[in-house]
This record gives structure tokens, C-alpha cells and sequence, in this order.
């Protein structure tokens, strides 16, 4: 990604190997750059963005709908045909669609089982995940409010094979999610305090990635960035700057949570469990929670988004 800054205006390139989209505040800036790029490069003008490294864009009165349904069904189209190099192969265009906040989770298990097991079950899996959301999207709404606040939580000692904890962030501009994660943590944590603070941690990175991104393109964020967590402990740990005997254990780059929370860079923020959005992205929910969590990440089906 490439920002230009000028006069205060405001050209934003992004580029991934030979696709690129341009967006600016300024209609000259984006058409001076257009031809100062054509001279060195042999360019073609597309339009309207509508398709960009498998997502669709769709617009609408409200906004922006993206979504991955073109892809989800070329998945389906391509894999999980019974035969073995094809249900191998679908183990890496699986992991592409988890790009969707509500299926980031169960993909990321499947994909662990595929990597053990590529049978016609796992595939049968991979289809029926996909087949069953394929309308769903994320709703970009114009205006409103666009306070940048994250859900971090976490899954202690959820994998019964391992016993290593799974985390999960995410984070919204708004109403609208604009980045999220669900990763087994690299070691196993001796209490849920300690895997509460090592997603912390692993939140707080991405965050303060985010805050510079959204420096660069939209405004400075000059205020305390809420983490929502669900552990008190896990908070009470994060804003007390004495160690003690019981954490001595935890890795030191875990302890960088507690660094910016005394910056007041972050504050992390208490929340119900019944409200842990994070949720979504650590363990198997109930129908009705799920669908709740949901639609506060800003997921809506297509026919409701567009």
C-alpha cells in the first residue's frame, strides 16, 4: 500500500502483483497518477472496482457490501469431487475463504483435520461449510460513527489433543469488522489468566498496526483504543506494573500488553461472557449467539446488504 499526501489531499494505491486499485479525496490527483503510471507501465483501466484477490464489492445507497461468493463457489465447483490429489488440494483454497469473519474459526479446524486426514469426510465438510453461507458479507456503512474498538478472548486448553488455548480477536471501525484473527497459541498456558493475556497480547499487536494504518488513511487515532476481555483477572494483570511469583513463568513479549496499557495507548475494557464477541473465533457457539455475534461484526445476507 502507497499513500501519497498532498496539500492535504489524499491518494491511496494498493497493489498486489499486478492488480491494483487507486482511491483518493481528489478526482485530478487520482488521474495525474493514472497517466504518470501508464508512461512506465503498460496499464489497463478497469473502472469501478467490483472484484479484487477474490472478494466482491457491490455498492449501494447504504454503502459497500463485500463478500467472497464468487470464490466460495468455485471452491465448491473445483473440490471435494472424491478424488484424492483434488481433497488435498483443497486444504490451501479453504484457507482463502477464511477471510470470512464467521467462518474463520471452523475453517481453521477443518484445516487442521485435512492436514492429518484427507478424506472424502473432511471435504464433505469444507463443502457444506461454504454451501450454507454463501450469501453472507460485510456491510461498510456510510457515515455513522467510526470509533475503532477490538474483542479479544480466548479458549483455554481447547484442543483436547494438545492443550494449547485458541485465540481470537477482532477488530471494527464502526459497526463493521475490518480485521480478525483465530490462531492456536504456540504454547500451552498453565491457567485461563494466562491465555486470556497471551491473546491480549497477540491483540494488541495487530492493534497497534491498525492505529498506524489508519493514521495513514484516515485520521489519527488520539484516544485509548477499548479491547473488550471477558477475564478480570487477565485485565488486573495487564494494568498492575508489579510482577509476581505467579507470572514470573510467562514469556516476556507477552508482557508488552501491559506496556501499552499504561501508555494508555489501549485500555482493555471488561465485558460479559454472554457479550464476548470474540467468541466467534475460539469455540462452537449456539445457533442463536453465534447468529447474534454475527451481526455485530457487520455480517448481513446479500439480500439485506445490497
Amino acid at each position: 500500500m502507497f499513500v501519497k499526501m498532498e496539500s492535504g489531499k489524499r491518494v491511496v494505491v494498493l497493489l498486489y502483483v499486478d492488480d491494483m486499485i487507486i482511491t483518493r479525496d481528489n478526482n485530478d490527483e487520482i488521474s495525474r497518477l493514472k497517466n504518470d503510471l501508464s508512461i512506465r507501465f503498460e496499464m489497463n483501466n478497469l473502472g469501478k472496482v467490483g472484484s479484487f484477490l477474490g472478494l466482491e464489492v457491490e455498492r449501494s445507497e447504504d454503502g459497500f457490501f463485500i463478500s467472497q461468493k464468487g470464490y466460495a463457489k468455485s471452491l465448491l465447483e473445483h473440490f471435494c469431487t472424491g478424488e484424492t490429489k483434488e481433497i488435498a488440494n483443497s486444504y490451501g483454497a479453504l484457507s482463502q475463504v477464511k477471510e470470512r469473519p464467521d467462518i474463520a474459526y471452523p475453517v481453521g479446524v477443518i484445516s487442521h483435520a485435512e492436514s492429518k486426514d484427507s478424506s472424502p469426510r473432511c471435504c464433505k465438510e469444507d463443502n457444506a461449510l461454504c454451501k450454507g453461507s454463501l450469501e453472507y458479507g460485510l456491510m461498510y456503512k456510510k457515515g455513522g460513527n467510526f470509533l475503532f474498538s477490538g474483542f479479544s478472548g480466548v479458549d483455554w486448553a481447547g484442543d483436547a489433543n494438545d492443550r494449547h488455548s485458541t485465540t481470537g480477536y477482532c477488530f471494527s471501525m464502526g459497526s463493521t469488522a475490518i480485521s480478525w484473527c483465530s490462531k492456536k497459541q504456540p504454547s500451552v498456558a498453565l491457567s485461563n489468566t494466562e491465555a486470556e493475556y497471551i491473546a491480549a497480547t497477540m491483540a494488541m499487536q495487530e492493534c497497534i498496526w491498525l492505529k498506524r494504518l489508519i493514521s495513514d488513511i484516515y485520521k489519527k487515532v488520539d484516544y485509548a483504543v477499548p479491547i473488550h476481555c471477558d477475564n478480570e483477572s487477565a485485565i488486573k494483570l495487564a494494568s498492575n506494573p508489579v510482577f509476581h511469583g505467579r507470572t514470573k513463568h510467562i514469556e516476556v513479549r507477552h508482557h508488552f500488553v501491559r506496556e501499552k496499557v499504561l501508555s494508555q495507548d489501549i485500555k482493555l475494557d471488561s465485558v460479559r461472557t454472554s457479550n464476548q464477541v470474540a467468541d466467534l473465533f475460539t469455540k462452537a457457539l449456539a445457533e442463536s449467539k453465534f447468529e447474534r455475534f454475527r451481526a455485530a461484526l457487520g455480517m448481513l445476507d446479500h439480500k439485506h446488504g445490497v
